[in-house]
């Protein structure tokens, strides 16, 4: 927490912060986090942002402990995208910064965009 403060946390797939049969030590980093939340020397100096799939992040929230709902001001949800809406998407920030990709890749929004040729590992 030290060293997000005045920055970023990010916590992904935290939702695995949540183990419903209590084999971990998960209920008390959450614990931890809500504590450290509410401290004068954290509160509001830095953004926490959790970061999972939607039904287990409300699990996580609803579930884990009571004052970590409270403390989460915003929650942004965003939709699934399909392999066409991802592949505008790219094409549209790549436009944006004067980026092509190589090749003609024109059937992009194919089942695997036609960018599979570019996920071979090397």
């Amino acid at each position: 927490f030290d060293s997000a403060r005045g920055a970023v946390l990010f916590i992904d797939e935290a939702y695995r912060l949540y183990d419903p049969l209590g084999r971990s030590y998960m209920q008390e980093a959450v614990d931890e986090i809500v504590t450290l939340l509410t401290e004068e020397q954290y509160r509001g100096k830095m953004v926490v942002i959790f970061a999972g799939y939607a039904g287990q992040m409300t699990e996580l929230l609803n579930k884990v402990n009571p004052g970590l709902k409270s403390r989460v001001s915003d929650v942004i949800d965003f939709p699934d995208f399909d392999a066409a809406a991802a592949s505008e998407l790219a094409a549209q920030q790549l436009s944006e910064k004067r980026l092509t990709l190589p090749g003609d890749l024109g059937g992009l929004d194919d089942e695997l965009g036609g960018a599979k040729d570019l996920l071979r590992p090397w």
